[in-house]
C-alpha cells in the first residue's frame, strides 16, 4: 500500500481537476485550451 504522500501522478491529476472545477468558467476554458494544445503536440 502506498504512503499518503506517495499516491502517484493519477492522484495529483485528480486533485488538480478538483481545483480546476473551482475556478471561474472563463479560467477553466483557458486551462483546458492550454492542455489541449500540449496534448495535441505530444500526440504527434
Amino acid at each position: 500500500m502506498a504512503a499518503a504522500g506517495n499516491r502517484g501522478p493519477a492522484f495529483k491529476l485528480q486533485q488538480q481537476i478538483e481545483r480546476l472545477s473551482q475556478l471561474p468558467k472563463a479560467k477553466q476554458k483557458v486551462v483546458i485550451k492550454m492542455l489541449d494544445g500540449v496534448l495535441s503536440q505530444a500526440g504527434r
